[in-house]
Order: structure tokens, then sequence, then C-alpha cells
């Protein structure tokens, strides 16, 4: 007997858990709107921003 793709994409998601809807975009909005205001740039001015440099400036004291 062979299982279809459809059959096990539906045995996953009886088994896990329903991901969490938008968590990504909360999760990285903040860190950026805290780097774009700390260091004056707009999101295209900091597109290629390193993100150690996001992380300080989310992790620094009023940040």
């Amino acid at each position: 007997m062979s299982i279809t793709v459809p059959d096990t994409c539906s045995a996953i998601r009886r088994i896990l858990p329903a991901p969490a809807v938008g968590t990504g975009y909360a999760v990285g909005n903040r860190p950026a709107d805290t780097y774009l205001a700390a260091t004056g740039q707009t999101a295209a001015q900091a597109l290629h921003a390193d993100s150690s440099d996001v992380i300080a400036a989310t992790l620094r004291p009023g940040g």
C-alpha cells in the first residue's frame, strides 16, 4: 500500500499543532523598528544591515 502526499500531509496535521499565524512578523517587527529608530534610517536604507547590528540596537538600554 502506498501513501499519497495528501494523505501524509493530513496525517502530519493531525499530529502536529497548528502554527501560530503571524508570529514571524510580530517577532521581527519590533527589533526592526527599534533599529530604525536608533539609527535614523529608513527601511530601504537599512535593507542590508547586519543582523548583529539590529540585535545590538534592540538589546541596548532604552531599545
